[in-house]
């Protein structure tokens, strides 16, 4: 739920796309996400807003994983309201169109 805090430590799978508010040696692999097969590194340094989402060093996504250091992080979206949700409704309208 929003709002909610999450601990984050090697190996375990994002629940839901987070700021992260400590982040320490915290690297993450996006593939899912960006492609990228190597793990990015993520800080708690401000971003401008309309950043990539691939270059957002200081939010994890959810259905990603991490794969080194620990880090706490506020949710900030579940489900439909993350990047995730957003690629899943993309693929659903497209189907849609083609039928």
């Amino acid at each position: 739920m929003p709002g909610d805090i999450i601990y984050i430590e090697a190996g375990d799978r994002i629940p839901a796309d987070a700021g992260l508010v400590e982040a320490i040696n915290l690297e993450t692999l996006e593939s899912s996400l960006t492609g990228e097969s190597h793990p990015v590194s993520k800080s708690t340094e401000a971003l401008l807003d309309n950043t990539p989402v691939a270059e957002q060093k200081n939010v994890v996504f959810m259905g990603t994983v991490a794969v080194r250091g620990n880090g706490v992080a506020v949710v900030a979206g579940t489900g439909n309201n993350t990047q995730i949700g957003t690629i899943a409704r993309m693929i659903q309208i497209e189907e849609e169109e083609l039928r």
